[in-house]
Parts: structure tokens; C-alpha cells; sequence
């Protein structure tokens, strides 16, 4: 709807000017500066940012937008609520915009002194469906 009303602008001051007999350059600015418009991505999508109770974010976090954020949390947390009731959500780690891994933690027992308390992954990718787990695995780290 926006970029119907921004196309009705732009023919409208086409047209003003044209009937004006304005120089080529200038309806090409115009043009120009019309169609950057249009092509400028929109500042209304919020960056995500953790809440109280939220896991960690980092990496690349100013990649993800706080919808997707909160619409990966839900994937992850309905699949562990599903299979392992027994993990946590520690750590969301954003690799790009499409794809973000995801650490959680067994809260059964204690804290595993070499995995600095993330036990278990999920590879989270952005399908045409919304967020999907693309794999899910313990980590394991052997004690030399």
C-alpha cells in the first residue's frame, strides 16, 4: 500500500513537471531518489534484545530482529519442552541472519566444569516456513 501511494507521487510529480517542460536531469533525479526510497530497508524492525530471563545473545546479534528472536526462542523451546525437558536455554549465538545456534544446558546436575555449562546444541536455520532445528546434538569435550 505505501509503495502504491509512493508510485501515485511519483506519476503525479512526473507529470507536474513534464507539463512544466522540465530538463531530463531533473525528472532523472527525481526518479533516482525515488526508487533509493523504495529500496531502503525499513528501520521499523526493532534489533533483539535479551529480557530478564532471556539467554545470552551474541555474535552477530544486530543481524536479528527482535520478532525473530522471540519466533526462535519459541521453535527451541517447544522442541525441548517436546524431547528434553531437562535443558535450559543458555545461549544464542547469531551467525548471520538466516541461520543461529543455539546452546542450552541439563539442569539435573551440576554444572560441567569443561563445557562451560552449555551441554547440548540446536542448529537453527530461517526456512520460507519460518525457524526450523536443523540439527540437534550434545557437546561433548574430552579432558586431556
Amino acid at each position: 500500500m505505501l509503495r502504491e501511494s509512493k508510485l501515485a507521487l511519483l506519476v503525479a510529480v512526473a507529470q507536474l513537471y513534464l507539463v512544466r517542460l522540465m530538463s531530463f536531469r531533473g525528472a532523472f533525479f527525481l526518479l533516482s531518489l525515488f526508487l533509493a526510497s523504495c529500496a531502503a530497508p525499513a528501520a521499523s524492525e526493532q534489533r533483539a534484545l535479551a529480557r530478564p530471563g532471556d539467554p545470552v545473545l551474541d555474535g552477530n546479534d544486530s543481524l536479528l530482529s527482535e520478532r525473530d528472536f522471540r519466533a526462535l526462542l519459541s521453535v527451541v523451546r517447544a522442541e525441548i519442552a517436546r524431547n528434553e525437558p531437562w535443558l535450559s536455554i543458555r545461549r544464542v549465538h547469531v551467525v548471520s541472519s538466516n541461520k543461529v545456534q543455539v546452546r542450552a544446558r541439563d539442569v539435573r546436575g551440576p554444572a560441567d566444569e569443561f563445557q562451560g555449562e552449555e551441554n547440548y546444541g540446536f542448529d537453527v536455520q530461517r526456512s520460507q516456513n519460518g525457524w526450523q532445528i536443523t540439527r540437534s546434538y550434545p557437546i561433548r569435550v574430552l579432558a586431556l
